[in-house]
């Protein structure tokens, strides 16, 4: 057998983050009941829930993906495990106890968790805060001295924390995830509709400059969804999000800000969903693609752990998963898709074909791949700013959104199975040049 070994290596860092959304950590009670019978009543704070919790990090970072778990709900409630225990009132407000948060994050948080992957320990990148409007001070006493103070000592303390531990290499991210229409709290936290919002989220901007020092090594961010307003936050909101996650095919209106964006600092994602096991293999490519074309820094799949009551013989589709419960075959972790390794084949092939971008340029890299993986330009991949763009957001509906994104079947029906491979040809043929 002859073996050619090539000199290219695949880079450590990934060229498009690729980032996996949760939310809450009840699920795992339905998807592991091996695991709560054995562990009884006390599941919920038992070494397996908590090692669990940790195992869901490990196994999309081991396929070069983030993992983003989200720890309270629409009405501001926050899991124990994912927040410090706080007492005390008013200008007494304080974090009381650190265990159970601790015992969640800090492996996470210092790299622990991966120790034995193949990856090799790092801390996760980015983490949500537990910080909600009903959370560290109630929303009932908003507007009022209370809430700040409450506000800032809390916050003070968790840098102070975070600092002594060395937390420094994750990004915590200050996160809105409610919709007035929830009927939680009186404005959009989420994908702002209305320009009257904006007012809360400059507020907390400014008690959150007020509660950590400018000089903190600790790596705070405030992230916002972006949807329907984005283009007019993009040149409001500047110095109050610097991390914005936006709608897709609505971002390919827009495109001409992500110079300005990225000039100021700002981290830029895009979002979207998760193809189903009916698709074509290679639609798991498609947005990954899409994030390395457009030059963003991320594509978030807003729900990847949800596989449904019964995956293996009354699959839903897997539309809302990636990953899938060991507990039926005795494995009390998550099992990864195939669609989950095809992705990572994608980030992997993508970061290697980056790393030859000084040689042969990014630009002409991107239109070889666009052309041999659905036969596109890259110019074909950008939503063309509709009509609707100049009016108002407010007076849109989702039918609208929806009627003004071009449906191009070579993203759809034009696909075929070999898509990517086309593409990994070229990429193993420059690396093959580069020996």
């Amino acid at each position: 057998m002859k073996l050619t070994v090539l000199a290219a290596t695949v880079p450590a860092d990934d060229v498009v983050a690729m980032d996996h959304n949760s939310y809450g950590s009840s699920w795992l009670g339905s998807d592991y009941p091996a695991l709560v019978a054995k562990a009884g009543p006390g599941f919920y704070s038992s070494n397996s829930f908590y090692g669990l919790l940790q195992a869901y990090h490990r196994v999309f970072y081991e396929h070069r993906g983030v993992f983003h778990n989200l720890g309270y709900g629409h009405g501001g409630k926050v899991a124990p495990e994912y927040a410090p225990k706080l007492a005390g009132v008013g200008r007494t407000k304080h974090v009381a106890d650190w265990t159970l948060y601790d015992r969640h994050y800090g492996p996470l948080l210092d790299g622990t968790a991966f120790a034995s992957t193949r990856r090799g320990a790092r801390p996760i990148p980015y983490v949500y805060l537990p910080i909600n409007p009903e959370w560290p001070a109630t929303m009932m006493s908003w507007g009022e001295p209370g809430y700040e103070r409450e506000f800032v000592n809390v916050v003070s303390e968790m840098e102070k924390h975070f600092r002594e531990k060395g937390w420094t290499g994750t990004k915590f991210e200050l996160f809105f995830n409610h919709k007035k229409r929830y009927k939680g709290f009186p404005w959009d936290g989420d994908e702002t509709r209305f320009d009257r919002d904006d007012a809360y989220p400059r507020e907390f901007a400014r008690m959150m400059k007020a509660a950590v020092p400018a000089s903190t090594p600790v790596q705070f961010v405030f992230r916002t969804d972006a949807s329907w307003t984005m283009e007019r936050q993009f040149r409001e909101m500047g110095g109050v999000f610097n991390f914005w996650v936006c709608g897709g095919g609505m971002f390919g209106w827009y495109m001409d800000a992500l110079p300005a964006l990225k000039a100021r600092g700002d981290i830029v994602w895009i979002y979207g969903g998760t193809p189903p096991v009916t698709r074509p293999s290679a639609d798991i490519a498609v947005e990954v693609l899409r994030t390395w074309l457009w030059g963003v820094g991320g594509f978030v799949r807003w729900q990847t752990t949800q596989a449904g009551r019964d995956p293996w013989f009354a699959s839903d589709g897997g539309g809302e998963t990636l990953i899938y419960p060991g507990d039926r075959f005795g494995i009390a972790a998550p099992l990864s898709s195939v669609r989950l390794k095809l992705e990572r084949n994608v980030v992997q092939d993508l970061t290697l074909l980056d790393s030859f971008a000084k040689a042969r340029g990014v630009d002409t890299l991107r239109a070889e791949a666009a052309q041999r993986f659905n036969a596109t330009r890259v110019e074909e991949w950008r939503t063309p700013r509709p009509k609707l763009a100049d009016s108002r957001p407010d007076t849109w509906s989702n039918a609208d959104i929806d009627d003004a994104m071009p449906k191009n079947p070579k993203f759809d029906k034009g696909l075929d199975a070999a898509a990517w491979q086309r593409v990994r040809q070229y990429v193993m043929q420059l690396a093959k040049e580069a020996r």
